[in-house]
């Protein structure tokens, strides 16, 4: 648990890499002990310590952050706009319509009000007297910061030795306004003559997306209030996408666990349909159809209904670890409907009846699926009623496994028969519609 800033005192996984934090950040970290057999998480902790501590008036900015293994925001947009003060603007009204959300909390976002400066601005006087920004700005760096007077060669490197005003002379802002400007025409006169002081402030980082300004707004989600996903969709229609309607220049992107998950998506749908390609050529040359691949594959979507099956059924999200448990799902579900369709062959290869042979290959792999199945299940049931912290994070992937594989067992013995014998119907079908053409062409040929 992190009270304060967050800074990386220690990553577990990173191995001892401390980044120190700066001077105005106050960081407090506490690692619990053998807080599974007190049942204390470290989720409701930081909820007991943000009602205690409520709001500290004198921070800038307070936050309470707790994990066990370190991961992506639910909740984080990347806002951008070509003009500053309309992307604060922007991002106040995120920022806020985000805090009204029930379920969200931490609302932060990386603008910050910058460091105070000076700003001088040459008056209209100055250019009567020849004075030009550029002689202005560098009399002015060589007065406060100094100018390199000559280089002393100590060794085999040289020692720069810079002129500058004494301390006492530059340390406050009346020093800057009675400091003596040289001018063109000769002679010297006092800075509040020839420029406006004003104090204003700067960002003390500006940060762009792909050249663009843009601001990063991030917020943590109460699981049993809503989702990421929920709140997501609540804010871009609610505010983004019409911000985005309105005014042309203002773009924004999701970030955190959403991008992270769309990214992961669209891997696997790149690279799933590679495999399933490579699949159907692999299993198309042996058995000597186009057809009869098409059948194995079909079970894949079987496998997916009973996944979303064990989500429901366990009040579950969808989530990265969900879509890899169905990638291992489809491997169990297709093995089973490739050796089903392979004895089906073989005793019809043997001369039974095709209508026969569908249905000995479905009774005699009825048991090693049945079996494969239900093993498969037991094996990962204690994972997914594992209630601990830490395995948490695994129970969807034990859930599509599991689930996935326990339903489309009896899916795959109902439709896999099905549709060979489909296959079959419509191969007869097609083969004496393609005798009668033949004998047709060849009675007119008599004629």
């Amino acid at each position: 648990v992190t009270v304060g800033q967050s800074a990386q005192l220690f990553d577990p996984l990173a191995g001892d890499l401390a980044a120190p934090p700066r001077g105005h950040i106050a960081t407090v970290q506490f690692k619990l002990i053998d807080w599974e057999q007190r049942r204390i998480a470290a989720s409701a902790l930081e909820q007991r310590w943000r009602e205690e501590a409520s709001e500290i008036r004198e921070a800038k900015e307070f936050s309470i952050t707790s994990s066990i293994v370190g991961g992506d925001l639910p909740v984080h947009y990347d806002l951008s706009h070509p003009d500053p003060d309309r992307l604060r603007s922007i991002a106040d009204d995120v920022v806020a319509e985000l805090a009204a959300i029930d379920g969200v909390f931490d609302v932060r976002h990386n603008l910050d009000e910058g460091f105070s400066e000076l700003r001088l601005e040459l008056q209209p006087a100055a250019r009567t007297l020849e004075l030009t920004r550029d002689d202005f700005a560098r009399q002015m760096r060589a007065g406060l910061f100094g100018v390199e007077a000559l280089r002393v060669p100590r060794g085999p490197e040289d020692v720069r030795v810079y002129v500058r005003l004494p301390e006492e002379e530059r340390n406050s802002a009346v020093d800057v306004e009675q400091y003596m400007v040289r001018v063109p025409a000769g002679g010297e006169l006092a800075l509040e003559q020839l420029a406006s002081v004003d104090f204003d402030r700067a960002p003390s980082t500006i940060h762009r997306i792909d050249g663009r300004r843009a601001v990063s707004i991030t917020a943590d989600v109460d699981a049993i209030n809503a989702t990421g996903r929920q709140v997501d969709d609540r804010l871009e229609r609610d505010l983004l996408a019409p911000l985005e309607a309105r005014d042309p220049d203002f773009a924004y992107a999701f970030g955190g666990q959403r991008k992270q998950q769309d990214t992961v998506n669209t891997a696997l749908a790149r690279s799933g349909f590679l495999a399933l390609v490579i699949m159907y050529a692999l299993m198309a040359i042996p058995f000597g159809s186009w057809s009869q691949p098409l059948i194995v594959l079909a079970a894949i979507p079987l496998g997916a209904v009973g996944a979303l099956v064990g989500h429901m059924l366990l009040g579950l999200d969808l989530s990265i670890w969900s879509t890899q448990g169905l990638v291992g799902v489809s491997g169990v579900v297709i093995n089973d409907s490739l050796v089903m369709i392979k004895f089906m062959n073989d005793f019809r290869d043997s001369g039974m009846d095709p209508r026969e042979a569908i249905i000995a290959g479905s009774k005699i792999r009825f048991r090693a699926i049945l079996l494969t199945s239900l093993t498969t299940f037991l094996g990962v049931a204690p994972l997914v009623l594992e209630t601990s912290t830490h395995a948490r994070h695994l129970v969807p992937l034990a859930t599509s496994v599991g689930f996935g594989v326990l339903v489309a067992t009896f899916l795959l013995l109902l439709v896999v028969p099905a549709l060979a014998m489909v296959q079959h119907n419509a191969h007869e079908w097609l083969a004496s519609r393609g005798t009668r053409a033949r004998g047709r062409k060849a009675s007119r040929a008599l004629r």
